[in-house]
């Protein structure tokens, strides 16, 4: 009989063998998310130093902004570039008005060392001031816009209020002006979910102001309020007093965000005023109108002007769930002067911050704006541009369009800049003086406080007096 031979230390081998099968798979498992640390990191970094060029792509769009300021007001005109290093007060106005799509136009204005295809660089200065950019920054594109659709801005507990003087991108057309304008759409509370959506200044079908507390949180969008100031060239401050036949030179009227359906109608509902909701060419279905009859009222002491219900039906489907298309009264005189047209937009109660913009339209028929389209390849009479009836603003804002770079990875910044040295004026509080005198009185009318401002909302209550 065949005895059977066993070997010794198989168990042992096959016990090693899949302890280090094991210990490699933790190994490699740990060195993979090791690996995929240090690239977060690096790209974080590398994320955050491309943000860095995009923003240097702004502050040079700054100074080629105040170069073109510059040499329009020393009264230059505009030269197309002819591509030397010698860039003139002309060029520089050609860039800025006629090459706003030029991704170089702001390293040419400016005279920086420009790699096709590659941007200007961004290099730092060693200690022996020589140029060193290690992680290949630039900004490849900058584009600097002047003429715009819309102003955009944004309100805030601390900023409550925007005013604009309203001027226009006339194109070089005298029948373009601010007397041609005829409705405003003022849309606000952006990048809202339907869930996001607290609509406290309306509950049970009337509009309502709680007091904000732990359980009761602020209106979201938040009500607005939008001032008209509007004026011809010849005006006595009588004109503002009140309305007159249908015109008014001031007016000012509340926007309370509602849920409300898309059919309510005009009037009185409650303690509001309803409003229309409508479609055509210059907004979407679902805009609330409100009519000139608003603004007119609200200069008319002897009515009662009742905040308007403003339906927000585009949370989450559109960039702004609130839009509201405001058409303006002729001013007293039947003709709105340039330079005296003034709207302000405002927040009458504090507790949220939300963003706005406010577009502008001409009287019905007329084209009075441009807008850039796309061309096919096969279509030779596209030029690029059709006549629109919404305006072009220009002296507001710049929009300022830079794309960063760092290494493979690009940032993109999208802003808009205005000056500091807008005007204001009181709306929240206004303060009335008369210089009335009593009959017992003599030289100088005395000037009699009968209105004052007791406690604005973002101040402490127990410290107002």
């Amino acid at each position: 009989m065949m005895r059977k031979k066993f070997k010794q230390g198989a168990a042992s081998f096959y016990v090693v063998a899949f302890s280090t099968l094991v210990l490699l798979i933790v190994v490699a498992s740990f060195t993979a998310l090791v690996v995929a640390q240090i690239t977060r990191s690096s790209n974080d970094d590398l994320s955050q130093s491309a943000y860095d060029s995009a923003l240097a792509g702004v502050e040079d769009a700054k100074l080629a902004y105040y170069n073109y300021q510059s040499c329009i007001a020393q009264g230059a005109r505009a030269a197309q570039w002819d591509g030397d290093n010698n860039v003139t007060c002309g060029e520089i106005i050609w860039l800025v008005e006629y090459a706003a799509d030029d991704c170089d136009a702001v390293g040419k204005i400016l005279g920086r060392d420009i790699v096709p295809d590659y941007g200007v660089s961004i290099d730092e200065l060693s200690t022996s001031n020589t140029k060193n950019n290690n992680m290949v920054q630039t900004y490849t594109c900058v584009k600097l816009q002047t003429s715009l659709k819309d102003y955009r801005s944004s309100l805030s507990t601390a900023n409550p209020m925007r005013v604009i003087n309203v001027k226009l991108d006339d194109m070089g057309r005298s029948e373009i002006n601010v007397d041609a304008i005829s409705k405003i759409k003022l849309s606000w509370g952006s990048n809202l979910n339907k869930s996001d959506l607290s609509l406290s200044n309306y509950s049970g079908g009337e509009v309502t102001f709680p007091k904000v507390t732990g359980s009761t949180s602020a209106s979201n969008p938040p009500t607005l309020g939008l001032a008209v100031v509007q004026t011809g060239d010849d005006f006595t401050m009588e004109d503002f007093d009140l309305s007159q036949n249908g015109q008014t030179d001031r007016a000012m009227i509340y926007l309370t965000p509602t849920d409300t359906a898309g059919n309510s109608t005009s009037g009185k509902e409650g303690n509001y005023r309803g409003t229309t909701f409508y479609n055509d060419a210059n907004a979407k279905m679902g805009v609330s109108r409100i009519e000139q009859s608003a603004l007119v009222e609200s200069n008319n002491v002897a009515s009662d002007n009742y905040p308007y219900g403003v339906s927000c039906p585009y949370a989450g489907e559109s960039e702004f769930a609130c839009a509201a298309m405001i058409y303006l009264p002729e001013p007293i005189g039947g003709y709105r002067a340039n330079g005296n047209f003034t709207v302000a937009v405002f927040m009458p109660y504090g507790g949220v911050q939300t963003d706005f913009t406010l577009e502008f339209f001409c009287k019905d028929g007329m084209k009075c704006g441009e807008e850039k389209v796309a061309c096919l390849d096969d279509d030779p009479s596209c030029t690029g541009v059709v006549d629109t009836t919404q305006v072009n603003l220009k002296g507001l804002q710049i929009a300022i369009d830079s794309t960063g770079r760092a290494n493979d990875l690009f940032r993109r910044v999208d802003t808009r800049l205005e000056g500091s040295d807008d005007f204001s004026f009181s709306i929240m509080g206004p303060l009335e003086l008369f210089g009335e005198k009593n009959s017992n009185e003599s030289g100088n009318d005395t000037l009699k406080k009968d209105y004052a401002v007791t406690c604005e909302y973002n101040f402490d209550p127990k410290t107002c007096n």
